[in-house]
């Protein structure tokens, strides 16, 4: 089953009275269970990819079905939209957006803090972002505050609040950018084999040749044309 389904996708703007085109009919599919990196020259339009199937823009033309529903329905309440897209999507972007007035546990928890839940449910959710971070390797930091964190810190925290309520769809923007080489290939694995433990989907812009490989297809994006490899 295709949990995210792009057809003839085209993105564009005017600017100056000229039309730039961003992509071209664009038309890719991920499966329940699969991930997909994204690769391709900085400014070749993979972060509006990125962008356009969590829902942060609209196409210019062509469809996009995520979890069977057609987002072209969702466009048209601001409300259902922004339930869609919280509990299906996961976002993990290139810069972490942590809250600095919380700890690294109430960070990584926060989208349940925010939705009144009872104790007893609460206190489940708890345990699995408690469990997360132990794999982004921060267990020794869930009372610290992320102000005390390093760059590469913060973003494991941000890694963890993503995954955090199992969305069916992550997109990650190169998550791993401001870490290591081998701290990089561990946080990536994980992000991919915590998505595929719920049978989750996830699309990853990478830079990284050799981490594009750890995903079930790769494709590349280039003059506007996305290309499988």
């Amino acid at each position: 089953m295709s949990v995210i389904s792009c057809k003839q996708l085209s993105h564009r703007f005017f600017q100056a009275g000229k039309e730039n085109v961003i992509l071209e009919d664009i038309n890719f599919d991920v499966n329940a269970g699969e991930s997909c990196a994204i690769i391709g020259k900085s400014g070749s339009g993979k972060t509006t990819l990125l962008n356009l199937l969590g829902l942060l823009d609209t196409p210019s033309q062509g469809r996009i079905h995520l979890c069977g529903q057609n987002t072209q329905e969702l466009y048209k309440n601001d409300s259902n939209l922004s339930l869609f897209r919280n509990k299906n999507i996961g976002f993990i972007f290139q810069f972490h957006h942590l809250l600095y007035e919380f700890t690294v546990l109430e960070n990584v928890l926060m989208p349940f803090m925010i939705q009144n839940l009872r104790p007893k449910e609460f206190s489940h959710k708890k345990e699995w972002g408690i469990h997360l971070l132990e794999k982004m390797g921060m267990i020794d930091k869930i009372n610290s505050s992320v102000l005390h964190l390093s760059g590469g810190e913060q973003q494991r925290v941000a890694v963890a609040r993503a995954l955090v309520h199992k969305p069916l769809i992550v997109l990650a923007d190169e998550p791993t950018g401001n870490l290591d080489t081998e701290l990089a290939m561990t946080v990536f694995k994980e992000i991919l084999d915590i998505t595929h433990s719920y049978n989750g989907s996830a699309v990853i812009v990478t830079h990284d040749p050799e981490l594009a490989r750890q995903t079930t297809t790769t494709y590349h994006l280039s003059q506007h044309q996305l290309l499988r490899l």
